[in-house]
């Protein structure tokens, strides 16, 4: 269902040449929908740049923390990012 949304969206904005805000928590669907990133922390902008830029070089530690947090799938990383979570927390 998620897929199908986000294409929708994406098929919209091509057709349509419309902006829209994307707001999620799930980070490999940013990278992939977005063309630019705002970081968010307690209500405050603490990064925004290129996707490229925040995904591949993050300038803030809320953002690498953020980022190690939750891009990794690879089950042999699960205890890296429970920890990078706390560090977060």
């Amino acid at each position: 269902m998620q897929a199908q949304v986000i294409a929708l969206l994406d098929d919209l904005r091509k057709r349509l040449g419309i902006s829209f805000i994307f707001i999620a928590h799930d980070l490999p669907v940013v990278r992939d929908v977005a063309d630019q990133v705002m970081v968010i922390q307690q209500g405050r902008v603490v990064e925004l740049g290129p996707v490229a830029q925040i995904f591949d070089r993050p300038r803030q530690a809320y953002t690498q923390r953020l980022l190690a947090a939750g891009l990794h799938s690879d089950p042999n990383v699960q205890a890296e990012r429970r920890k990078a979570r706390l560090a977060l927390a």
